[in-house]
């Protein structure tokens, strides 16, 4: 009996510019299944995870499915839901392969035949591909964030301890900023971090949530001003 298990996959940064949502992957792997006369058996997702890591409760249904024998066809739009990191796409063709389970690439039209030579070249080299284009994500998104940090552009919800937005730009608070040079002032003298906590509670001083400093907000601020 022919039984399938669709994967689909989407991280929040390349969910958007690329337009492979959820719903459109799991759309275009239905009807691939439904054309192939396959038995479904489960449909799995893992929602904003990225695929650079193989970490994914999914993707490790998935591999649990497969040592169990559940089902002998996997069926995903293309190799990188799978995994961005040449050598763990390449891994889980391979455990794939060893369970005799078919991989299917709705973008390639069929299924991916590892033990012949030239599949397998043609396998390592979109493999490679995927890795190449997370790598290429990840510089664009730091060089997009670099930018904005140098002309002082929020890039995040809440603005750090000591900043604040306004009108999209960063700028610094003023009764935040007296508490910074406050607590540099302790350091400077010699006192713990645990001590500045302490001595901030008497003053009755808190962060901007009206609770005690943690230690590890303390640890920032001095770490982010050295």
């Amino acid at each position: 009996m022919d039984r399938a298990v669709i994967y689909a996959r989407v991280s929040t940064e390349d969910q958007a510019p690329h337009g492979v949502s959820l719903d459109a992957q799991v759309t275009r792997c239905l009807e691939y299944v439904s054309v192939q006369s396959y038995d479904l058996v489960d449909t799995i997702v893992d929602a904003g995870i990225s695929g650079k890591s193989i970490n994914r409760p999914g993707l490790e249904r998935i591999l649990s499915l497969v040592q169990k024998k559940k089902f002998n066809h996997l069926v995903t739009m293309k190799l990188d839901r799978l995994s961005r990191r040449t050598i763990d796409a390449l891994n889980i063709v391979e455990t794939l392969a060893k369970k005799n389970v078919k991989l299917h690439l709705v973008t390639e039209n069929g299924s991916v035949n590892s033990d012949n030579a030239d599949d397998e070249f043609m396998l390592t080299m979109k493999a490679g591909f995927a890795q190449l284009e997370r790598k290429k994500i990840a510089e664009r998104t730091k060089f997009a964030l670099d930018r904005k940090r140098q002309l002082n552009e929020r890039i995040s919800l809440n603005a750090p301890y000591g900043q604040m937005f306004i009108e999209g730009k960063v700028i610094d608070n003023p009764e935040e900023q007296k508490v910074i040079k406050k607590i540099h002032s302790f350091y400077s003298k010699g006192d713990s971090i645990r001590v500045i906590v302490e001595k901030l509670i008497r003053q009755r001083i808190f962060n901007r949530h009206d609770r005690p400093f943690a230690i590890t907000s303390i640890y920032r601020i001095l770490k982010k001003s050295a």
